[in-house]
């Protein structure tokens, strides 16, 4: 039976990948490249974990239990830790757009990405791209919040991920709790009230599903 661990885009997903495969338990990386990788999760039923990108719902693909794992971050921050990303990193083309502007919100006012319009609550609440960008309403954050209490056996917080990796050592054993230090950002954002205004725009659903999770955690 697999633990679903998805991999939301800039929230300690590299370092929570380095952790699982050092700590050589038979983990299923599902990433395009990696060995026996399967975009259709054909997977073996053993496979103790199933860790990458994809949405809710990869368990009836495998016609298994929903039991499920994440990581989630803070929404502004993970924007513009995205944002950053793309423009720093990325050798794909929403990374050429993103070079092509100076800053976020205009970035934001000129693409529609929806991997920055509330990225977390389309991925949690298994919606997806399948709703266009600006076009998620209410249902999809009751969703996400109802899959996140009936199915989620472990929730990290990015904002503290000490505590958090200690309590994902309680599920894998042979976790090793020293953090390496991967894939992280280096970038300044003084952000100005507008700025700001135009990230928050783009990520009210995922604000109050922060604020549901840390209730939960609490």
């Amino acid at each position: 039976m697999s633990l679903f661990f998805m991999h939301i885009t800039k929230t300690a997903g590299g370092t929570i990948k380095r952790l699982l495969r050092e700590a050589d338990i038979g983990a299923q990386f599902h990433y395009p490249g990696e060995d026996n990788f399967s975009a259709g999760f054909a997977y073996p039923d053993d496979c103790p974990v199933v860790y990458g990108h994809y949405r809710f719902g990869a368990h009836q693909l495998m016609k298994s239990e929903p039991k499920y794992g994440c990581f989630v971050r803070e929404p502004i921050a993970r924007t513009v830790s995205h944002f950053h990303h793309l423009k720093n990193v990325a050798k794909i083309p929403v990374g050429d757009r993103a070079r092509e502007h100076q800053t976020i919100d205009v970035f934001l006012q000129n693409t529609k990405s929806m991997d920055m319009d509330n990225l977390q609550t389309r991925m949690l609440s298994g919606i997806g791209r399948d709703v266009g960008y600006d076009k998620l309403d209410e249902s999809a954050l009751e969703l996400a919040v109802e899959n996140l209490k009936k199915y989620f056996v472990f929730i990290g917080i990015f904002e503290d991920l000490h505590a958090s990796v200690d309590q994902l050592g309680e599920i894998f054993p042979t976790l090793n709790p020293d953090l390496p230090h991967v894939n992280k950002g280096k970038y300044t954002e003084d952000m100005s009230a507008a700025v700001r205004a135009e990230v928050v725009a783009r990520n009210e659903f995922d604000l109050r599903l922060y604020e549901e999770v840390l209730k939960m955690k609490a």
